[in-house]
């Protein structure tokens, strides 16, 4: 078993590929695999992929259904210890990610997620700065969550009766996910305060404004399946907290 499975859903990536990958293989801390699960129909993705010769990186050329059927693929066969999922047009922000993750799991062995912090690019500039602090799971009643791309986890804590990320939700699985983990089986989690990640801003959730809506009522649904009904709320808050990460 390595310690880490870096997963990579890919579609139409040729433009960011190449430093995603780069991001990956510059890492110090070398015991590592680069699952990178690529839709079938980007062949000039694969072109690019497989210019890149390093037996670490594991090409699937796939028909998945949406980013998160292609996640889910990932996991299922992936090998490390810890996965986390490092998106097409995202990367590493520097070179020693994997040993700082590795450093506390040793220091903290009874934790089984660790998160940090990210930032999130516009032009090739950093507009905000997701600094999201200590973990506390009530916070999560008031808008509050980790950033999903600094969230490692350990494969055996994870529930292989049911789908990892849930393509039901097409915006905000890995929302749903934490919630499923941190809120409803109240899964502890370590917050690491570094940069770990730089997002491109432009994803799933953030595209359009159709996409922001379609995203915070997917949070409101994601709530209800996890049995809290209540929390309504949540569709005003959350997306008011990243006013406060704004750089201006």
């Amino acid at each position: 078993m390595v310690k880490f499975s870096i997963i990579t859903p890919a579609k139409n990536a040729e433009k960011f590929i190449n430093k995603n990958i780069e991001s990956v293989l510059k890492q110090k801390f070398i015991d590592f695999e680069h699952l990178i699960i690529l839709n079938k129909d980007d062949f000039l993705t694969k072109e690019r992929i497989k210019k890149i010769k390093d037996s670490r990186i594991k090409l699937f050329i796939v028909q998945d259904d949406g980013p998160y059927d292609a996640i889910n693929f990932g996991i299922s066969r992936s090998i490390g210890e810890f996965i986390t999922v490092l998106n097409s047009d995202d990367y590493f922000c520097d070179n020693e990610v994997l040993q700082n993750i590795c450093n506390v799991s040793y220091q903290e062995p009874l934790i089984n997620y660790f998160y940090g912090n990210i930032n999130i690019t516009k032009n090739n500039k950093i507009f905000r700065k997701w600094n999201s602090g200590y973990f506390m799971r009530y916070k999560f009643f008031l808008g509050w969550h980790p950033p999903h791309p600094s969230l490692f986890v350990k494969k055996k804590d994870l529930d292989f009766s049911e789908d990892i990320f849930d393509k039901r939700f097409k915006i905000s699985a890995d929302y749903e996910f934490m919630l499923r983990y941190f809120v409803k089986y109240k899964k502890k989690a370590l917050y690491i305060n570094k940069l770990l990640v730089t997002m491109r801003h432009g994803g799933l959730s953030s595209k359009s404004l159709r996409n922001i809506i379609f995203s915070n009522l997917e949070c409101y649904l994601a709530w209800c399946k996890n049995g809290y009904y209540f929390v309504f709320y949540i569709i005003l808050i959350k997306p008011l907290k990243k006013l406060t990460q704004l750089i201006y």
